[in-house]
């Protein structure tokens, strides 16, 4: 069993969820995994105005204030992170009205054509030199945009020693592939 994130996890949620996994799986290996948020290009986010578009669902269905792209934006130095707020089209007036708990973030609101050109018309004259897009969705090649865009993804960092890769590689030369 992996458990994700837990370098940003609270040391009480995690015992939390290692007591679970034993309690329903005892004999399963746990496994702690680090989920450290890069940039394609850190340099072009580095004492800029930036947007962070980050992924709709985690911060409306999830409740999250902001998501990878916010953590990212402000660990690489960007010089402001600009709200989007005051550029909203009016159907994304309406998501951060539904959602007060958004910090300065757009959500990534694209389920059909006109969420899509709302998006995209909002980020355009957000007033932003750089756009951090924190979702799974290519934003650069699906939208018509007029700003830079850099992505943020999660990567996975063994957090033990042996960790989940050292069990994978044993695994793997068990079976004569490694």
């Amino acid at each position: 069993m992996v458990i994700a994130k837990s370098d940003s996890a609270k040391p009480h949620d995690l015992a939390s969820v290692r007591e679970a996994i034993i309690r329903l799986r005892p004999d399963a290996p746990i496994f702690l995994g680090g989920s450290p948020v890069r940039l394609s290009d850190a340099a072009a986010v580095q004492g800029k105005r930036v947007l962070v578009v980050d992924d709709g669902p985690t911060l409306t269905h999830g409740g999250m204030p902001y998501g990878a792209g916010y953590v990212a934006a402000r660990a690489a130095g960007a010089a402001e992170l600009i709200d989007p707020r005051p550029a909203a089209t009016e159907s994304l007036r309406a998501v951060f009205d539904a959602n007060p708990h958004l910090a300065a973030v757009l959500p990534a609101m694209g389920y059909g054509a006109a969420q899509v050109r709302d998006l995209a018309e909002t980020i355009n004259r957000s007033g932003a030199d750089v756009v951090v897009a924190g979702t799974p969705i290519d934003l650069a090649r699906a939208l018509d945009l007029h700003l830079p865009v850099v992505r943020a993804r999660y990567d996975f960092a063994d957090l033990d020693s042996p960790g989940l890769g050292d069990a994978l590689d044993t695994f793997l030369r068990s079976r004569g592939l490694g």
